[in-house]
């Protein structure tokens, strides 16, 4: 679940609140239900990843929060459950489907069903419910589900007997392969566009096709399990990608060494910061940098140090966050750095200048390139001929379990 973000309107609900003149117990319930403290520490960390200004409304809200939090008018769900409150009423209407259906006269059939709806197994199951269970049959804004939570118990002891009778797996079973026949066809396209892709890349196929990692996986099982023929290529072709990207990687690495000697590029641009985000071999996210260490110390030791040392010096080893940013959410976000604010065109330009170069756009991408801006050190590259892959196909549901 997405983690909420206050909005300028509701900081200023929020102030109304504040200098009313109701008493502190109104005030902390009212301004409990428009958005919980999760949400406030939330929205001051976003604005902290950005490297931008933390609006003072914020900061004077957040500062009443915690007064409130520290009197016991307050809640904080996420320390107590590990959960936001509204992830958190998830969880119980989940568990009260799954109590209402196990003492009802459906078949265990049905209970299985049900059950593995929302969760693939019972450690799953024990590990979403245990700090609710622990804490929550005492707490008195949980009081509308004190008998649910008691009787955790025995829902527990229903699965239990359900794996026993081996029903759960039988149930599951039939699940996965009512699925896969669903998405056979998408699968099997996916794995011939992949044994057709010239480019050895993962990572350059799945954003040519438009897919992710989980759903490529997703895609390989369908077909291992359904087309045994298809499977064996598909194999066949991994390992000749992964023999072939072993020596595009040392040509990257190679390519960065000689960049950070001479500064530019093989066509004589400068090289940046961020051209060399591109040319890394591997993914740019939370894990690349052990990736690159193993690779270089084993196949490139002669060229290690220089590179290691430029990801330290420009603090590319710490990535706050990897995930591609939401264009629209950046867009209409007020944005202040050192003073400034970061109007919606020069974000506009910033995102058109990092989708020219072929650079992702990330938070730590975004602030590299919105300094550059800032210090009039942008130079907008020249308009390529843009690819374009036909996919018209329908992609598989995030909520699918492998």
């Amino acid at each position: 679940m997405k983690k909420r973000v206050v909005d300028y309107k509701q900081m200023n609900e929020l102030l109304e609140i504040i200098a009313s003149d109701q008493t502190k117990e109104v005030k902390a319930t009212l301004m409990d239900n428009i958005c919980n403290y999760d949400n406030i520490i939330n929205s001051i960390n976003y604005y902290k990843c950005y490297n931008a200004e933390v609006p003072k409304k914020l900061e004077k809200i957040y500062e009443v929060y915690q007064k409130f939090l520290e009197e016991g008018l307050l809640f904080h769900y996420s320390t107590t459950y590990n959960c936001d409150l509204n992830e958190l009423k998830e969880r119980l209407k989940h568990l009260e489907e799954i109590y209402n259906t196990f003492i009802s006269t459906d078949s265990d059939y049905n209970k299985a069903m049900v059950f593995l709806k929302y969760y693939n197994n019972i450690n799953t199951f024990k590990k979403s419910y245990n700090n609710i269970i622990r804490r929550g049959y005492n707490d008195s804004k949980l009081s509308k589900y004190k008998k649910l939570i008691g009787n955790y118990p025995f829902i527990l002891s229903t699965l239990e007997n359900l794996e026993e009778k081996g029903i759960l797996k039988d149930v599951a079973y039939v699940l996965k392969y009512d699925v896969y026949n669903t998405y056979y066809d998408y699968a099997k396209f996916v794995i011939n566009y992949y044994l057709n892709f010239p480019n050895s890349s993962k990572r350059i196929f799945l954003d040519t096709i438009g897919i992710d990692e989980e759903t490529f996986v997703f895609c390989q099982n369908v077909v291992k399990e359904l087309n045994v023929d298809l499977y064996n290529e598909f194999i066949n072709k991994k390992h000749f990608n992964q023999k072939r990207l072993f020596y595009i990687y040392k040509r990257k690495l190679n390519y960065i060494a000689n960049g950070l000697e001479t500064g530019i590029t093989e066509d004589g641009k400068v090289f940046d910061t961020l051209e060399f985000i591109k040319q890394l071999p591997f993914k740019f996210d939370a894990n690349f940098l052990a990736k690159l260490k193993n690779f270089m110390s084993t196949y490139t030791p002669n060229i290690y140090n220089p590179i290691i040392k430029y990801v330290y010096e420009n603090n590319l080893n710490y990535l706050t966050d990897t995930k591609l940013l939401d264009i629209d959410k950046l867009l209409n976000t007020k944005e202040i750095v050192k003073g400034k604010e970061i109007s919606e065109e020069d974000k506009k330009i910033i995102i058109e200048y990092l989708r020219r170069r072929e650079i992702p756009l990330m938070l730590k991408t975004y602030v590299i390139a919105r300094d550059q801006y800032l210090n009039g050190e942008l130079v907008m590259p020249e308009e390529e001929p843009r690819k374009i892959v036909n996919q018209a196909l329908t992609l598989i549901p995030s909520q699918v379990k492998k």
